[in-house]
């Protein structure tokens, strides 16, 4: 099994740290650290949560220009897209490219399916559950096949058929839904990545970086260092071993790739894995009946 490494990182890695940390990317030598308390994670996804919509309505509310217009304070499928983005930030659902496109081509669904019925339909309030249904199961099959899907979507694309005063809104519904999903997402990157680290990715599911949680091993593992000509060279350290015990191998693994066989797993110093996704790793090794798991970086897996 291979992987690659993140297509964005080496665009990101040419910003400034301060910048390129709000964005998601950490640097190879950053070092890895246990996931956040969970009462951490619960104070600033409150945190979060609580300022995206705070400003969402402060924007809306407050400004003329909007007010003048009859856009709403807040677009309803938006407090449900911050318990994605806050609540559950490693979900691929959660991910800029879903928040942003996944509403973006809802509201342009809906607005539409609202708009072609009412040209024909003259009795429109007798027939407005049958838009809005098209519209709610049509933007779930377009998220699906641009892979934006965002569940959140699906009520952005219910609503202009089915509400009146979005209705009225017409196509300037669409840029409202934006300008939305964009408010949040500069939310998002800087209450994230304070304890935690936001996006997982930006555009591909492989520019994938994941907070890690490890744990202390309670198994042989295996820690490596980069030889002088580039070979990974591995310390076996086990828990049957005597003190000075040290079995030595060389072992030649692009860091661009991740080895699973039944005696070890390889991965290379920028990847780094949820515990979910560890699991995945180790039910496949145990399938081929191994037992050590190492990792060329040197980080220790349990």
């Amino acid at each position: 099994m291979h992987t690659t490494p993140p297509e964005g990182a080496s665009r990101l890695a040419q910003l400034p740290p301060s910048l390129s940390w709000f964005l998601g990317y950490r640097r190879p030598t950053t070092s890895s650290t246990l996931q956040p308390k969970i009462y951490v994670i619960w104070i600033f996804s409150f945190i979060g949560s609580f300022a995206s919509m705070a400003v969402l309505q402060a924007v809306f509310e407050r400004n003329t220009y909007f007010v003048e217009r009859n856009v709403p304070s807040i677009i309803a499928s938006f407090a449900a897209s911050a318990v994605l983005v806050f609540g559950a930030i490693e979900a691929p659902l959660a991910q800029p490219r879903a928040l942003v496109f996944g509403h973006a081509l809802s509201a342009v669904i809906g607005v539409a399916l609202q708009k072609l019925f009412a040209h024909f339909v003259t009795d429109y309030t007798d027939i407005r559950w049958l838009p809005s249904s098209l519209a709610t199961a049509t933007s779930i099959v377009v998220m699906q096949m641009t892979a934006t899907l965002h569940p959140p979507g699906g009520a952005s694309a219910l609503l202009p058929p089915l509400s009146p005063q979005i209705a009225i809104m017409g196509w300037y519904y669409v840029p409202i839904v934006i300008l939305s999903a964009s408010l949040m997402l500069v939310i998002g990157l800087l209450n994230n990545n304070i304890a935690r680290r936001y996006p997982v990715f930006w555009v591909k599911r492989s520019e994938h970086v994941i907070v890690p949680q490890f744990q202390t091993p309670s198994r042989p593992v295996r820690t490596h260092s980069l030889g002088s000509k580039g070979e990974h060279i591995g310390l076996h350290i086990g828990p049957d071993a005597e003190d000075d015990e040290r079995v030595v191998g060389v072992h030649h693994v692009p860091d661009e790739a991740v080895v699973v066989d039944k005696d070890e797993i390889i991965m290379p110093t920028w990847l780094e894995l949820s515990a979910e996704e560890q699991a995945v790793l180790e039910g496949i090794q145990s399938k081929l009946h191994g037992n050590n798991v190492r990792n060329v970086a040197g980080r220790i897996m349990p």
